[in-house]
């Protein structure tokens, strides 16, 4: 549990060098998503936290060691929702251009992408 936190701690923060420093000893942790600690309840996963923060440098890299861009948190968004409703366009173009995520999926609400950044106000 201990290191799943400091994983997805990581992944909120936009820690790369620990992200990697973590992968490295346990390459497992790349799908933790934070059962049985305080990240649990969303079920975000390390590339929902860098997505939602806006850090590109964890997207991509998370991308690069063959992290799934549609995977899916406990609300059945994927990262690109995260990112979507945070306004972050920076990380939605890596998730698709360089990830090759879904723009057209929906998540638990039956919401795509756009209709998540819509209602949130992020139309840029």
């Amino acid at each position: 549990k201990e290191v799943c936190k400091k994983w997805l701690a990581a992944a909120k923060r936009g820690d790369l060098a620990t992200l990697q420093k973590i992968h490295a000893l346990d390459k497992n942790v790349l799908y933790a998503w934070g059962k049985g600690t305080s990240f649990g309840f969303t079920g975000n996963s390390a590339m929902h936290w860098s997505a939602s923060q806006g850090h590109v440098a964890c997207v991509r890299w998370l991308l690069r060691v063959g992290f799934d861009p549609d995977t899916r948190n406990n609300n059945d968004s994927a990262p690109a929702h995260s990112a979507a409703g945070s306004g972050k366009t920076d990380v939605l173009r890596c998730l698709f251009v360089e990830g090759g995520a879904t723009p057209s999926s929906l998540d638990g609400c039956g919401e795509t992408c756009r209709d998540v950044a819509v209602a949130m106000g992020n139309r840029g």
